[in-house]
């Protein structure tokens, strides 16, 4: 029988991996956009930009990892570590995307819908986080 703690490091899981998907989404799209504009890929040259490639290569690995992180740590303390983790990483794609929106650089409604998808899900993984750290730690077998 599924307990709540696995059963809700499932969910968490789920979550990174679901976001992991959209952001490649995000970036092939940004891609195909930079094929068709024939512009020599002036929008990624601007964002992410050369300078900030190996942060975003950083952000990747860290999606792709975090769902093992969550299944191989039972410290309530190294719980907490997890939410910090995805708030902060929802915290930057929320203010990202609110920078990009505010300055017109959006090329339409399906960057907008991309983005949307990433802090919802990006939400669900925060609260699920929480309410895992939550649960004491002997319940976490």
């Amino acid at each position: 029988m599924e307990t709540n703690a696995q059963w809700l490091r499932h969910k968490i899981s789920l979550g990174w991996i679901a976001m992991l998907l959209v952001l490649t989404v995000m970036l092939a799209h940004m891609i195909l956009l930079g094929i068709y504009a024939e512009n020599d890929f002036a929008a990624l040259k601007r964002d992410p930009g050369p300078g900030f490639l190996k942060y975003l290569m950083l952000v990747y690995c860290l999606y792709a990892v975090m769902p093992i992180y969550i299944y191989s740590v039972e410290r309530k303390a190294l719980r907490w570590v997890g939410v910090g983790v995805a708030s902060l990483f929802f915290l930057f794609f929320v203010l990202h995307h609110l920078g990009h929106w505010v300055a017109g650089d959006r090329p339409g409604v399906l960057s907008h819908a991309l983005e949307a998808a990433l802090h919802v899900l990006g939400l669900w993984v925060v609260v699920n986080s929480v309410r895992w750290a939550r649960i004491q730690s002997g319940a976490v077998a």
